[in-house]
Formats: C-alpha cells, structure tokens, sequence
C-alpha cells in the first residue's frame, strides 16, 4: 500500500517533505547526496537548465565565476569565515557548471589536475635534492622557480 501510494504521488508530480505534507516534486529532484559533490552539481545544474535557468555559452558562466571570485575577494577581506565559505563554495559550483558546459567530468578534470601537481610537486623535491637540500630549506620564490621549472619539463615531455 505504502509502495502504490508513493507511485501515485510521483504520477502526480508529487513528494511529501519531512513532516509529511504534500507538495510538488522540484525540477531539482532526483540528484542523491551521497554523489561526489562536483557530480550532484552538474546534475543539479542540468536539471535546472531543463526549464531554462542556464546560461546559453560557456563565457557566461566563465564571467559568473569572475563575479564569484571578486565576491569571495571581498569576504576574505571582512574575514567571515562563514560568508568566505559560502562565496567559496558558489565559486566552486560555478565552475562545476562550467565544466557542464565544456562537456568535462568535473571529477575526471580534477584527478588529472591532481596528478600533475604530484609530478610537479616530486620534481620541485627533485631540483632542491640536486642542490644538496629540500624543499622546505628555500623560500616561497624559489620554491615558484622550481614549480615553473618543473611544469616546463613535464610539458616537455608530452
């Protein structure tokens, strides 16, 4: 009976919330939480543009992200941690949407970033062993220099 009355309610675009209350289904349902993060707002973000709450090119969301970053910029500097958390986090879903309209996982995109800092990373510890020393014994300049020096080598490479 339980499973027949749930069925019919979904018919008719319908849900119960938490206490139990009927109301119409969102456009937005349907995305699990327990999805990777970067996941649930692609699909969120498809679902949403179903009923024309997108942006039509890519730009467009590049330029929503500029305002996010100079949104986040500006909390940084009220030092909310809150409010820097929340621009923080609409930053990263705008480029969530971006990578939507790229028509790149922004998990698989991420992965790939991760291990080029790795070889980067090892290579920067590479250069400060070849000088006798590690890493942490240069300062934050020189460190960049190695960093540089090693995305030149690695895009060498490929």
């Amino acid at each position: 009976v339980q499973w027949e009355d749930i069925k019919r309610k979904e018919k008719n675009n319908k849900t119960t919330d938490s206490k139990g209350a009927e109301q119409e289904r969102s456009a937005i349902d349907g995305v699990p939480l327990a999805m990777p993060s970067t996941l649930q707002a692609v699909r969120l973000t498809e679902k949403a543009g179903r009923v024309g709450f997108d942006w039509k090119k890519a730009d467009d969301v590049v330029d929503k992200i500029d305002e996010e970053l100079a949104e986040l910029k500006h909390e940084l500097k009220s030092g909310n941690r809150q409010k820097i958390e929340h621009e923080l986090g609409d930053m990263l879903f705008a480029i969530c949407n971006l990578s939507r309209h790229l028509d790149m996982d922004p998990e698989e995109v991420h992965r790939k970033a991760l291990i080029r800092f790795r070889e980067r990373f090892k290579m920067m510890e590479t250069f400060a062993a070849e000088k006798g020393k590690h890493l942490k014994d240069f300062d934050l300049e020189q460190q960049e220099e190695f960093w540089k020096r090693a995305k030149k080598a690695l895009e060498q490479k490929k």
